[in-house]
């Protein structure tokens, strides 16, 4: 006789953030039970090693050995010691700038590079201009003329299997060595104000940079451009990381992915990106913020160009602002509240020390990958320290709502989600065991074209072992062995693109 069994969770799926499906069936799919966001450890939660980190912060919180070198332009290379790789110690090469037009002690800044660039000379200037003591550093073992005889890990090393050995041994171990590090550094140099230390990071550095400010309690302010966490489920390193081997893939998420780590940060966070952005899907991107305790400042515009933003004119207008207010005493940026919705009408609240230039309604009808999405902006109406708009009736629909201030700063809500009363339980799992075949066939209704990721486990590393539906129809199908006789398996189904 064929056995069935089946799943449903009532969460509101319009919500950003979701909790994950658990159904728990015993062997041989005798019955299946929801388990509604029980689970306490979810793919990079260390709670299972009570909160250990592979990192020593305090050894990396001492004064690193340094080396100074050449200037030019008022730019000095610098070179500090970091953790060991293959058995030698490491050297990190850096740019150091100083600002010249104000008087010291002076707030400073560590910017961490994107995959593919290095230690930026003009960058640590430009911020030097600014009014920072910067430290723009290399984390590839590369010096101003190729590969350190002494250097830590390559570029080509980010992504190779590993073990819990050899955790040590990694490209992101070392890349946020080397940030920490660098705040050691800034933290000693006597011109510097220790308590205003800010961490700036671009790209796959708001990866690193947003774990290395979680982990080191010193950073006063951290601002995140394009990355941060969930890099494994939805970024343009996903693919290399999914092909890794099921221990090495568990092993990041765990310890090298930031969503470990955000929500036990103690600085103040900007996220800033775009929703277009090709290397990094917002979904990942809110829901890294919304880690953040207390929240974090939040832009992501339709559109803002991915590179070194302190290059592209307005582009790092938020950026500036935010480290100016934290670090110096500065004009803050404008905040706006989570949208309320009463019907086809969303608000939210906001403050702003500034006038407030423009708020607009922020919506797409499409669907498939967000950085192929068309996005429409409306304008929406501004009274009494509210904003406030009406929706299409298009569906599916996903919207947020921004205000831009006299200044040119843009701030935005969350990206919340709406696929119509008729999908209003989304994810639900109808599973049984083929009688001809004897495996577990699962399935269910999905929104439109999403990812729908299925992870079984009876240990730790199969939660890693991720199964992926992405086909263009509105139902997920898996198909698996049937779990064992004896003891519990645990099966969880998400939505990887909300």
């Amino acid at each position: 006789m064929m056995q069935s069994f089946r799943c449903s969770y009532a969460d509101d799926l319009r919500k950003v953030l979701r909790m994950p499906w658990v159904c728990r069936a015993n062997g041989g799919g005798v019955g299946m039970l929801v388990v509604a966001g029980v689970l306490l450890w979810i793919v990079g939660a260390l709670a299972a090693d009570g909160g250990a980190l592979p990192w020593d912060i305090q050894s990396l919180e001492q004064t690193p050995d340094v080396t100074w070198g050449t200037v030019t332009n008022g730019v000095q290379q610098v070179f500090y010691g970091s953790v060991p790789y293959q058995g030698h110690p490491t050297r990190v090469f850096a740019y150091y700038a100083e600002p010249t037009n104000v008087s010291a002690p002076f707030p400073a800044v560590v910017l961490v590079h994107g995959a593919g660039r290095g230690a930026n000379a003009d960058w640590a200037l430009y911020w030097a201009d600014r009014g920072y003591v910067a430290l723009s550093m290399d984390l590839n073992g590369d010096g101003p003329e190729g590969r350190l005889p002494d250097g830590g890990p390559a570029l080509l090393d980010r992504f190779r299997s590993f073990t819990a050995d050899t955790i040590d041994q990694q490209w992101m171990y070392h890349a946020v060595a080397a940030v920490v590090r660098g705040c050691s550094l800034l933290a000693t140099r006597p011109r510097v104000d220790a308590a205003r230390i800010g961490v700036h990071g671009l790209s796959l550095g708001g990866c690193v940079a947003a774990i290395a400010a979680s982990i080191d309690n010193r950073p006063r302010a951290a601002a995140l451009v394009f990355g941060a966490g969930y890099l494994q489920e939805g970024s343009f390193v996903a693919g290399l990381i999914q092909s890794l081997d099921c221990e090495s893939r568990r092993l990041w998420a765990r310890y090298f992915d930031a969503s470990s780590y955000l929500s036990g940060s103690t600085c103040r966070w900007l996220f800033a990106s775009g929703a277009l952005d090709p290397f990094f899907p917002p979904t990942g991107f809110i829901r890294s913020a919304a880690l953040v305790p207390g929240g974090a400042e939040l832009s992501v515009p339709p559109f803002r160009l991915h590179g070194y933003v302190h290059a592209i004119p307005g582009a790092d207008t938020e950026i500036n602002r935010f480290m100016d207010h934290w670090l110096k005493g500065g004009v803050p940026l404008p905040k706006l509240g989570p949208i309320v919705r009463q019907g086809t009408s969303v608000s939210a609240w906001f403050t702003s020390p500034l006038s407030v230039e423009q708020a607009a309604l922020n919506y797409t009808t499409n669907l498939g990958p967000w950085n192929q999405r068309t996005w429409q902006s409306v304008p929406a109406q501004i009274a009494e320290g509210n904003i406030r708009a009406f929706l299409p009736p298009d569906r599916p629909l996903s919207f947020f709502l921004s205000l831009a201030d006299s200044g040119g700063a843009v701030v935005t809500t969350p990206i919340v989600a709406d696929w119509g009363e008729e999908q209003e339980l989304v994810l639900r799992i109808t599973a049984h065991i083929s009688q001809s075949t004897g495996q577990l066939e699962m399935e269910g209704p999905k929104p439109w074209g999403h990812r729908i990721v299925l992870s079984s486990t009876t240990d730790l590393c199969r939660w890693s072992d991720w199964g992926t539906n992405d086909t263009s129809d509105t139902r997920f199908g898996f198909i698996l062995e049937a779990p064992a006789a004896t003891g519990v398996t645990f099966y969880r189904v998400r939505d990887i693109d909300w």
